[in-house]
């Protein structure tokens, strides 16, 4: 006892003492710190304080009252406490004020304040008490004994001014600790004019509270009096703290909340206590006394900090330390889930608990979410997330914890309330998603099948560890199916299709998909596709194996789980049960092609005869008897059948059904004779009225037979063929050649249609099966089956026709006889009586677009652009010929070409075709250059040839001359000039037409791209109409330098492009010579084409032996017989012009390798002399010029050899005169006739006439060598009847032609002679 009451002394005593340090300390701070007692005048030291105190106050202190509790606890966590002991902290509710007595009280005086609180908040910490170091801090502000410490001691304070957080809900708060007893206020001290951080001693405290503190001299205690109506608040807030608040601090691990001021009505109200316990393997304990237990899985995760993250508050911290825990009971209590070590604001809204060591903003409200520091620790996060997530999946006994092992998914975050963290919560369910995470059914690990058995997700049948895969394996599967899947198994099967085990795919069960189903989509777990499903059901094992019972509950999942689109995956395959021929049970190959049919079928006798001839091509199944019955029986049975009947294509045997097979059959047949057959069985089907049309029975999908015996499946692509009915008694065979190449636009039905291919019923013995196709019909079959041609298979002849926009009428652009025009005329006016109609009186959009289309179709065009149509100017293509009105007769009369007044029929229908076809009536008027201004400024790509057209025709009609200045460009389609895409020319780059298709690489050709109506108007823009002589000239250079350059021995060109090109030149020879330079530059290599005779014989001429010439021979004369033959080319000063058709015998005669100019078979006389000049101009020689003919003479021409007949008639006169006129006039040309003329008859007028028996001539015909010297090319010998020497004026005759008959023969023979001698040989 005595030694007691001794340490009782001495505890006293050391009370005393400290408490004596700890007045004077308080002293020496309000004199030393503050300049409270000093004389008046010095240095205010506290300057610098007063500043920062204001500065951190107005910045920080005041953002939210809840604070100060939380500035308590942390506080607390950061103080040091005796070794062995339990760390807690109380808040205690008490009356009163500790600093007022209960005497002043009831008098209502107190020495400071007379405003005493009602209530006042006792928090007590069993920390070892505050030091020296501790007060100074209190007494300033921004100052702590925490800075000089590394963030990472275990301090988790930081701004040195949580404790002013207390001046929220206290005016006066008080401190007890270690010898210390004082108080701050809020009100300024009067020396100094500063309240917050200036001390007061308190001398003595309230009497109940003086007693309340008694029992806890060696504790902390912080004594608030409240502030007027904070009591509510703070009592709220004290009621709000959850336990998870010292769920992640290190120290302190007990908070007690007592209300001592009874005002609750309830006792248990009163109390309220948060204790925290480790339990080993992660799992922490939170006991409560109002919320009994929580459990918590924790996983903590310790990453460096990274070196490029800098960060001042946290100097010298090495290591971020990351720490998530999971609720083991539900979603977290917490309802803010950011911890930084005490809870933040910032609501994640994710299912588990975070927290770091997170920069936070003053308040602690929140953290800072752009800085280095905290985006650092939210990346490593996801990582604590993913290796947090699978340490709980493989803890047994946290997962034991859960209400279900499954529940595990509850913590996958689904969604993030603060924005900034979504980033973050997506990469954590990524990374999760590749994780083998996923729970598997039971069903894979159980050796009973699962019957879920209640909303836990507790199973019956074996228990095992739980199963995952990764969310890409998983699937869901509807709960109808899994319930098949899970009976069947439990009557021995195995799993089917892609869910057995090696499939790599895995169910997830339905109670899973049921409770986490957010979860398990974030993680990307899909659905069982439509294919896995089929795969399932078409597992051909599985589906046999299945009872009856549950087949049928397959057939209902099958009707109610899918689509009509998704059926169709699986009603291709086989899955449904049928009777084969040996009555075993067996899987249809496939419902759409041999459907199934009901047992009960019974159908008719005409039926099964036919069947039986059909049976190769569509046998037939029956469905199962039990299999029936049961659906029958079933409550949803009517249902199930009408499925099945209308969806599976399970039937009655009927007409209707055995139809829909036969078509579907036929699909894959190619055999001529199946087809007819099937053809056959639906026309008399039809006939005997036991079928009817509609989607099941589409004679739209019916295979044809073409006339060239061609089986051909109307798919969509033949669908745009026209179908035309046999050629026997059809009217299409007028105007449709069989030659035209565009008749694959037709499909022409065989005649065999015409014929019988099944047997009748009165047929016996199937005495049909010999040919009785070959037995024709009769007038009335026959007509039956026109009309079923026409209506089922949309067969037309030739006035039904709705012409393909791309097809042209070849027979116009060959001629029509009269029956065919006939029958082209009643043809257009259907056509557009059909299009009038179905436009109707106010018009109808896609039949306005059809008119349309036709009139700019092909077929349109070909017959727009053919001259057919009778006017009274002749026949003229329908776009050049009027209608006759009272304005145009008025205006033009005559001068235009209008349709022949016979020609207009009476019918109105023809009339308006005739219209249709582009007749003329009126013109309107518009301006629209504002739209293709803009047009112009955008890429070609963005308009179209419709919207140009239109653009242009209006133009045309309307604009003026004047508004044509500014640059017009013309739009063309991709590929023209070798363009990759549509673009805009100017006019310079295209020509309207190009009738020889020379020209078409180089520039646009117009009327091949619009409409023939546009031609003036591109005239007017500057389009040449037509190419110029000029580009067919430098055409021709082309062709000649390219023959340069060409390694054949012999140059060619086509006939038809010579042709082309010459026949222009011919026509603009004088244009052709402007272009001398051009002609001069190239003149050594300008060639000309030689006519095939000439070609054939310049082969023949080399050095080859015989033979070989024999087959060249042979090999160029079939090339010249073809369509398009070719012509050699030679250089001009090797080629010879063919003006005299007797030399040109004469000489090819003799030497067939006579290299003759070629010229245009089209061209006329005065065209080809003109060409002929053209020829000379560029070197080549006239036969006429270059041959040089004389008479050999007898070696004595004696007068006895020569004779004066009396009765010889004089030929020098006016009639031989004018023969010789006619002979020469073909090459004299120019002014210089008449001087030609005279040259010639004058010294023939001068002649004489002389009879001899017989006149022998040499011809000799010179060209030009290399050295432009004369060169003997031909020599031949012959006779002649008449010879003019003109050196001797002496004009030979032969005698021994008739005197009289034949004047005429001999006049030609002597003009011919004299035409011979008219010009001197130039190379001579």
């Amino acid at each position: 006892m005595k030694m007691q009451a001794e340490s009782k002394l001495q505890a006293a005593n050391e009370r005393l003492r400290k408490q004596s340090e700890a007045c004077q300390h308080i002293a020496r701070i309000r004199s030393e710190r503050f300049g409270i007692g000093k004389p008046q005048g010095q240095e205010n030291p506290l300057a610098a304080t007063l500043h920062k105190t204001v500065t951190l106050l107005s910045e920080a202190l005041y953002q939210k009252e809840s604070h100060f509790i939380l500035e308590l606890i942390q506080n607390a966590e950061d103080n040091t406490y005796p070794e062995n002991h339990s760390r807690y902290m109380n808040f205690f509710l008490m009356r009163g004020d500790p600093l007022v007595n209960e005497s002043s009280r009831e008098t209502g005086n107190w020495e400071t304040d007379n405003d005493a609180a009602d209530y006042t908040l006792v928090v007590i910490n069993n920390e070892v008490g505050f030091l020296s170091q501790h007060v100074d801090a209190l007494c300033s502000a921004g100052s702590s004994t925490k800075k000089s410490s590394l963030k990472g001691s275990n301090y988790i304070g930081e701004m040195g001014i949580g404790f002013k957080s207390v001046f929220m809900v206290s005016r006066r708060p008080c401190i007890i600790s270690n010898g210390y007893c004082f108080r701050f206020d809020e009100e300024p001290d009067a020396d100094i004019n500063l309240g917050y951080i200036v001390p007061y001693w308190i001398e003595k405290l309230n009497l109940s509270f003086r007693k309340k503190l008694k029992s806890l001299e060696d504790n902390t205690c912080i004594l608030l009096p409240l502030k007027k109506g904070r009591f509510n608040y703070v009592q709220r807030q004290l009621e709000e703290i959850l336990p998870e608040t010292i769920l992640f601090l290190q120290k302190l691990d007990k908070l007690l909340v007592c209300d001592q001021t009874g005002l609750k009505q309830q006792p248990e109200d009163n109390a309220m206590a948060v204790t925290r316990e480790i339990l080993g393997n992660g799992i922490i304990r939170l006991r409560s006394r109002k919320k009994s237990e929580v459990y918590y899985f924790l996983f903590k995760g310790e990453f460096p900090v990274f070196e490029n993250v800098l960060e001042e508050k946290r100097h010298g911290v090495k290591t971020w330390t990351i720490t998530l825990a999971f609720p083991l009971d539900g979603l977290p209590n917490a309802s803010h889930s950011i911890f930084s070590f005490l809870p933040t604001e910032v609501e994640s809204g994710w299912p588990f608990l975070v927290n770091a060591d997170f920069v936070l903003v003053a308040s602690r409200e929140t953290f800072h979410v752009n800085r280095s520091w905290n985006q650092g620790i939210l990346a490593c996060m996801v990582e604590t997330f993913v290796h947090g997530y699978l340490a709980l999946q493989a803890s047994e006994d946290a997962l034991s914890r859960l209400p279900s092992k499954y529940s595990i998914l509850s913590f996958i975050p689904t969604f993030s309330h603060f924005a900034a963290l979504e980033p973050f919560r997506q990469d954590m369910v990524k990374k999760l998603s590749s994780l083998e995470v996923v729970p598997v059914s039971s069903i894979y690990h159980s050796k009973q099948s699962p019957v879920i058995t209640d909303q836990t997700g507790a199973v019956s049948g074996e228990s095992c560890k739980m199963q995952f895969c990764s969310a890409d394996k998983a699937r869901f599967v509807d709960k109808q199916f899994l319930e098949i899947v899970y009976e069947a198994k439990a009557e021995g099967l195995s799993l089917p299709g892609p869910l057995a085990y090696v499939s790599n795919i895995y169910v997830v069960d339905d109670i899973v998909k049921e409770k986490h189903y957010e979860q398990l989509r974030c993680l990307g777990v899909g659905h069982l596709n439509i294919q896995e499903y089929a795969a399932c059901v078409l597992d051909r094992e599985w589906c046999l194996r299945l009872s009856d019972r549950l087949y049928v509950k397959l057939l209902r999942f099958l009707m109610q789980g899918f689509t009509a689109d998704q059926q169709i995956i699986y009603l291709e395959k086989p899955f449904v049960r049928v009777y084969r021929e040996d009555m075993s049970i067996d899987l249809s190959c496939c419902t759409l092609k041999y459907p199934v049919y009901f047992p009960q079928s019974d159908s008719e006798k005409w039926l099964f005869e036919q069947v039986h001839s059909l049976q190769h091509l569509a046998p037939i199944q029956i469905l199962p008897e039990s299999i029936y019955q049961l659906i029958r029986a079933e409550a949803d049975g009517k249902q199930l059948l009408n499925w099945l009947q209308h969806t599976v294509h399970v039937n009655e045997l009927t007409v209707q059904s055995y139809a829909q097979q036969l078509l579907q059959a036929i699909q894959s047949n190619n055999d001529i004779k199946s087809v007819f057959k099937v053809t056959e069985f639906l026309r008399l089907a039809l006939d005997k009225k036991l079928l009817s049309l509609g989607e099941a029975v589409d004679l739209k999908s019916l295979p044809i037979v073409s006339e060239t015996k061609l089986v051909i499946h109307r798919k969509p692509k033949n669908l745009k063929k026209t179908l035309l009915l046999p050629r026997s008694g059809s009217e299409w065979p007028l105007l449709l050649d069989d030659a035209d190449p565009r008749n694959k636009l037709f499909i022409k039905l065989s005649p065999l249609y015409m014929e019988n291919w099944l047997p009748n019923v009165s047929v016996k013995g199937f005495a049909w099966q010999q040919h009785l196709h070959n037995v024709q019909p009769s007038v009335e079959d026959w007509q039956a089956r026109i009309a079923f041609l026409r209506h089922h298979f949309g067969a037309k002849d030739l006035l039904d026709i709705d012409p393909h926009p791309t097809w042209a009428l070849l027979a116009v652009e060959k001629g029509l006889s009269s029956k065919q025009a006939s029958l082209l005329i009643k043809w257009i006016a259907k056509l557009c009586a059909c299009k009038s109609e179905a436009t109707g009186p106010r018009g109808h959009t896609n039949s306005a677009t059809e008119c349309t289309q036709l009139q700019s179709s092909v077929f349109m065009k070909t017959l727009k652009a053919n001259a057919w149509l009778p006017t009274t100017h002749g026949y003229k293509k329908p776009e050049q010929t009027f209608i006759r009105t009272p304005a145009l007769d008025a205006a033009f009369g005559d001068l235009l070409p209008y349709i022949a007044p016979e020609a207009i029929p009476d019918e109105k229908e023809l009339f308006v075709a005739l219209q249709f076809l582009g007749l003329k009536q009126e013109v309107s008027v518009g301006n629209i250059l504002e739209i293709l201004k803009k047009s112009f400024s955008e890429p070609a790509t963005k308009t179209n040839l419709v919207t140009v057209e239109r653009l242009f025709k209006y133009l045309q009609n309307n604009i003026h001359e004047h508004q044509t200045e500014f640059l017009f460009l013309i739009w063309v389609p991709k590929g023209v000039c070798n363009h990759s895409d549509a673009s805009w020319l100017v006019p310079s780059d295209c020509i309207w037409d190009d009738p020889s298709s020379l020209f078409q690489g180089k520039h646009a050709i117009l009327s091949r791209i619009y409409d023939r109506s546009l031609e003036g108007w591109f005239k007017r823009l500057g389009v040449v109409l037509e190419p110029g002589v000029d580009l067919y000239l430098n055409k021709w250079l082309e062709i000649c330098q390219t023959s340069l350059t060409t390694e054949k021995l012999v140059s060619e060109v086509s006939q038809v492009v010579a042709e082309k090109i010459w026949s222009k030149i011919a026509l603009h020879v004088d244009a052709v010579r402007q272009q001398k330079g051009k002609l001069e530059n190239s003149n050594h290599n300008i060639k000309l084409p030689t006519t095939l005779i000439s070609s054939l014989t310049m082969m023949l001429n080399g050095d080859d032996h015989e033979a070989e010439k024999e087959d060249q021979s042979s090999t160029f004369k079939e090339r010249c017989q073809e369509d398009n033959p070719t012509l050699l080319l030679k250089s001009a000063n090797e080629v010879f012009i063919s003006d005299d058709l007797y030399l040109e015998k004469v000489f090819t005669d003799k030497y067939p390798a006579l290299p003759l100019a070629w010229q245009p078979p089209s061209l006329g006389s005065k065209e080809i002399q003109s060409l002929h000049l053209l020829y000379k101009e560029l070197g080549a020689l006239s036969l006429s010029e270059a041959t040089r003919m004389c008479m050999i003479e007898p070696v004595s021409l004696s007068s006895s050899s020569l004779y004066h007949d009396v009765d010889l008639v004089p030929f020098l006169a006016k009639p031989l005169f004018l023969v010789i006129m006619g002979f020469l006039s073909s090459s004299l040309t120019g002014g210089s006739q008449y001087q030609d003329r005279r040259e010639i008859l004058l010294p023939l007028m001068q002649s004489e006439e002389l009879n001899v028996p017989k006149i022998e001539v040499n011809y000799q015909l010179y060209g030009c060598s290399e050295s432009n010297q004369p060169k003997l090319m031909v020599e031949v010998y012959g006779s002649k009847a008449a010879y003019w020497n003109r050196e001797k004026k002496v004009l030979y005759r032969t005698s021994h032609l008739p005197k009289a008959a034949n004047q005429g023969i001999l006049h030609h023979f002597c003009a011919s002679a004299v035409a011979q001698q008219k010009h001197p040989n130039p190379c001579m």
